[in-house]
């Protein structure tokens, strides 16, 4: 009986897991594409968020997120953005 139990429950929590991701695989197997670039993104935002030190204003947010992730060089047009 114990071991029944024992298999019972992975088998449960992968019935789980499928259940809340379905939407994600059905996705996937549509454009076999992950959330890679989206993960990427978020990593990018949490720097962002710590480099803004508090002042979180739409302003500084957009300017540190296109200094991040585009890659622009603000030197060109302010040599006071260049730290």
């Amino acid at each position: 009986m114990a071991t029944v139990i024992g298999v019972i429950k992975p088998m449960r929590n992968f019935a789980w897991l499928i259940r809340n991701s379905f939407d994600g695989i059905v996705a996937w197997t549509q454009t076999h594409r992950a959330g890679g670039l989206v993960e990427a993104l978020n990593g990018l935002f949490q720097v962002t968020k710590r480099q803004a030190r508090g002042r979180f204003c739409f302003e500084t947010m957009r300017v540190l997120l296109l200094r991040i992730a585009a890659g622009l060089d603000f030197a060109r047009i302010n040599p006071h953005a260049a730290e």
